[in-house]
């Protein structure tokens, strides 16, 4: 009688070690998954900026050629 005892109090505990197991594991999944968002929300943000500036930079350059065409224009 005890041994039974004994191997159903032995698998409870196991029981409520692989619970805890499981939450901890869940809540380190969630944590990674909220990182991984915070993370990539930064980079979305960065290559915007990225871009942004890329596109301010092609104006310009399209603006000096344009100037540098009308005063060839111009000079001929």
């Amino acid at each position: 009688m005890d041994t039974v005892r004994a191997l159903k109090e032995a698998n409870e505990q196991y029981r409520r070690e692989h619970e805890w197991i499981q939450q901890e594991a869940k809540a380190e999944q969630e944590r990674l998954i909220t990182e991984a968002k915070v993370e990539q929300e930064k980079l979305m943000v960065e290559a915007i900026i990225e871009q942004e500036k890329l596109i301010a930079k092609a104006r310009a350059e399209k603006v000096l050629r344009q100037d540098k065409l009308m005063a060839k224009i111009d000079a001929l």
